[in-house]
């Protein structure tokens, strides 16, 4: 195995595959891994490079020694809430990078708690370099830094059910939605009650307005760090469908649906209705997209700056994990120590949203004065 590869956890499953796809375009070496011996061969086989490896995540002797001999674990295998603190200790102490696309605002927590033991081990832990987290911080970096000051982002995402809907994802949802998640308002870190809503996002077409609702992401907690200053940061979030999106906000309401036995149970049973529920309300369109605005004040006058996009969620997602994984693996970025991917000095936002667009991906920027 190669000392500059890269080993690619959840390597099977919708994100982990587009990420593979990015990586073979990328041509850098990589392992696959993934529990599943026939879907990694096959996954294999399509690509035409790489090499496998079978490995649980709950396995830990077996995941240590797939890391080994590895330059950098990317994690693409959920739900985060569970694996990424976990992911990142054991990378720390294998002597691996490790960059994910944890949207879990727990699991981001669990990994930017590892800071100081990453930093003494000269190590990078990236945390969130997917859709959202990832491509929204991105975003709000790039628009920060067209502002003199910066007092809020809001950002929202809104997915469809139809793009993924993956036990990984669907448990995700049931998490986010579930109880009190962490906001930034008023310069601190408040709780504030999951599903609270709506609040209207412009989409760009065809999906257009959007109702999205609060939800437990990591961003309120990242880029309140990441822009000293800023008052308050907002992450919302919704299912393009009208029903799953309902359901997926009434089951967080209840606290006994969301312990460690429950809740997979839950998300089973919420993936076998998913087919019918999305026939009977249907989005607009498959595709799901963010929406990120920063406002502050630029030359003196109160200004807004917006950046937005819509595209295939395993691409939203998938490429900036194997943006990331790729440039950690030959040394382009590396600051030792645990950061979001907003973090100066890690990624070019311009240059990936250039990159998006090969993809049929184009992030659309708005601006204008900053009222109401």
């Amino acid at each position: 195995m190669e000392s500059m590869s890269i080993l690619l956890l959840g390597a099977t499953g919708a994100m982990g595959q587009a990420a593979a796809r990015f990586l073979a375009a990328e041509d850098v070496p990589f392992t696959l891994a993934g529990r599943d011996r026939e879907k990694l061969s096959r996954l294999r086989a399509k690509l035409g490079k790489g090499e496998t490896a079978v490995v649980a995540l709950e396995d830990e002797q077996a995941l240590r020694q797939a890391m080994r001999n590895h330059r950098v674990v990317a994690g693409a295998a959920g739900p985060f809430y569970r694996w990424e603190g976990y992911l990142g200790r054991l990378a720390l102490e294998e002597g691996v990078h490790y960059i994910s696309i944890c949207d879990d605002y727990d699991g981001a927590q669990a990994l930017l708690d590892l800071h100081e033991e990453a930093r003494a081990k000269g190590l990078t832990l990236i945390t969130g370099m997917g859709w959202t987290p990832g491509l929204t911080n991105l975003a709000a970096l790039l628009g920060a830094q067209e502002l003199d000051h910066v007092r809020a982002i809001h950002a929202a995402w809104a997915g469809s059910a139809e793009d993924d809907s993956g036990l990984a994802v669907t448990l995700h949802v049931l998490h986010a939605f579930a109880g009190k998640v962490p906001s930034y308002r008023g310069g601190q870190l408040v709780q504030v009650q999951a599903g609270k809503g709506p609040y209207w996002v412009d989409f760009p077409s065809p999906l257009g307005p959007v109702p999205t609702y609060e939800c437990g992401h990591p961003e309120p907690i990242t880029l309140s760090r990441s822009f000293p200053g800023v008052e308050e940061v907002t992450l919302r979030g919704a299912i393009t469908q009208k029903l799953p999106n309902a359901i997926g906000r009434l089951l967080g309401r209840f606290s006994f649906l969301h312990g460690a036995k429950v809740r997979p149970k839950v998300a089973a049973l919420s993936m076998r209705l998913l087919p019918l529920l999305n026939r009977l309300t249907p989005a607009p369109t498959s595709l799901s997209g963010f929406w990120v605005r920063v406002e502050g004040m630029k030359e003196g006058k109160p200004w807004q700056v917006t950046r937005r996009a819509l595209g295939p969620m395993d691409v939203l997602t998938g490429f900036p994990l194997a943006v990331g994984a790729a440039d950690l693996s030959q040394g382009k970025v590396g600051i030792p120590g645990a950061y979001p991917p907003e973090a100066p000095g890690l990624f070019m936002p311009a240059d990936i949203f250039q990159r998006l667009e090969a993809f049929a991906v184009k992030v659309e920027r708005l601006e204008g004065p900053l009222t109401g």
